[in-house]
């Protein structure tokens, strides 16, 4: 064999083994397989940990099957909210630990430090050959947004015309009314006419300026929409999902693998609407830093008062990433998740729909804050509720000279806390009062913080989503 011969034949090989190297594994492995084997430090303990993650998934399966359910809690999950807090151990397991060596960006919170984790080992157990859905397996399926939903109805447009003609004419004589000759009859009626065309026509411009705005609630609503299919599906723990826009009113989903083909309530868990809920927090109580979230506790609602009901109460977590001013103040780093507990009404006691609308704004491009303006319904039932809260405040301000136990007002967005505000005192009166007035705003630590609150009270799917089409596989 000659040499160019023999160097032809090495470089032929390396390449193969290259390209060999490249596409392993070449098959996807399990999961729960594959982070056994991926784990590098404190084995023991996690080995604990898994335990208890199968411990978990099993309980959810009897549960399903006597239900005549499949079950929703895959390897993945259980594992993900065990280490969020939701576990034996009563608080955050930083999966981290036990992998020292995946390297990650540097982030405080521990609960998206723990996304990344699992989404990186979730990668790491995908095959490098690549199936579509028809080898591998999965589910496809489009979501549609009724674009009625966001238009305004055609009941309020008559309604506006109506009262739009009714203000112009107002005040002007009628042209049949008694009295007036022919040269004053045609003259009133001309006067009618003019008022009411021009009335007419304002109303018209400002139908078109309202299919505008429904056009643009539309394209909003549906990035929105996106936005919480991406977090319903990474709570799956699928890998390499597509979600995409089809169209100007639909969503396309794929997902692939054999877990998602064969779970029926897949779709439904997607597609259904995001319930946005006020509820009432318990004024005296708290529970301890630590405590599962999502314990239900029965509390008195006036502990001192033994005629006072019990009501079931839950333990939700609000959680705010602290701005410099505030880390500096306590001590901490800026972007440290601080995380406190609270005793929230397992009740609601309003549902999202009394907003009307939400927006960020500023006064001065430096203080942000969140402003609301509620519907004509949610008006007296916001005045309502934070006017409970200001009696009581006002009770232990007359009687301490201070408040000692804020009343709260939880906003409560797919089961998880957003924000717990209380109410500020009247500069004026010096005391607490109802918020009426059709309006209220919540002040922000940032620009961001106001729009992302935002959008959690513009309800990002009230609406549910149309099932247009569904494709399962394996």
């Amino acid at each position: 064999m000659s040499s160019k011969v023999f160097w032809k034949l090495l470089a032929t090989a390396l390449f193969l083994a290259y390209a060999i190297y490249q596409l392993s594994p070449l098959t996807t492995t399990p999961f729960e397989d594959f982070i056994q084997t991926r784990v590098t430090a404190k084995q023991e303990d996690f080995k604990q940990l898994l335990d208890e993650v199968r411990e978990r998934v099993s309980a959810a399966d009897v549960e399903a099957k006597a239900a005549g359910n499949v079950s929703q809690t895959t390897f993945y999950s259980a594992l993900r909210e065990i280490s969020a807090g939701k576990g034996k151990l009563g608080k955050p397991v930083d999966l981290h630990q036990f992998f020292p060596d995946m390297l990650l960006v540097s982030d405080p919170n521990t609960e998206r430090r723990n996304h990344y984790v699992l989404q990186e080992i979730l990668r790491e157990s995908q095959g490098k050959l690549k199936l579509g859905l028809d080898l591998q397996g999965g589910v496809s399926f489009t979501l549609r947004v009724d674009p009625k939903n966001f238009e305004t109805k055609a009941e309020e447009l008559e309604l506006a015309r109506k009262t739009a003609v009714r203000e112009a004419t107002k005040g002007l004589v009628k042209p049949d009314a008694p009295g007036l000759d022919a040269v004053q009859k045609e003259a009133a009626q001309k006067a009618w006419d003019d008022a009411r065309a021009k009335a007419e026509k304002t109303a018209e411009a400002d139908a078109k300026e309202s299919a505008k705005a429904g056009e643009l609630r539309l394209k909003e609503g549906l990035d929105r929409a996106i936005t919480v299919m991406e977090g319903r599906v990474n709570a799956f723990g699928v890998a390499e999902p597509i979600i995409r826009r089809v169209g100007e009113t639909s969503i396309e989903i794929q997902l692939p693998g054999k877990e998602a083909a064969n779970n029926p309530d897949a779709i439904n868990n997607l597609k259904k609407p995001a319930k946005l809920e006020f509820r009432m927090v318990h004024r005296y109580n708290r529970p301890e830093p630590g405590t599962p979230e999502g314990r239900i506790v029965p509390l008195r609602e006036e502990p001192q008062n033994p005629a006072s009901p019990i009501i079931l109460y839950e333990v939700l977590y609000s959680r705010r990433e602290l701005s410099a001013r505030d880390a500096a103040e306590s001590g901490r780093k800026a972007g440290d998740v601080e995380e406190t507990p609270y005793y929230v009404q397992k009740t609601a006691a309003a549902a999202g729909n009394i907003v009307k609308s939400a927006r960020a704004q500023s006064q001065d491009g430096f203080a942000w804050e969140t402003s609301m303006s509620f519907t004509s319904a949610g008006t007296k039932k916001f005045e309502e509720l934070t006017g409970k809260i200001a009696d009581k405040n006002n009770e232990q301000l007359r009687e301490y000279k201070k408040v000692i136990n804020e009343g709260r007002l939880a906003i409560v967005l797919d089961g998880k806390l957003v924000l717990a505000p209380g109410i500020e005192i009247d500069k004026t009166t010096h005391e607490y009062r109802a918020i009426g007035g059709g309006g209220a705003s919540i002040k922000a630590d940032s620009q961001k913080a106001a729009a992302d609150l935002a959008n959690v009270l513009n309800n990002p799917l009230e609406f549910p989503l149309d099932l247009q089409n569904s494709k399962q596989i394996g």
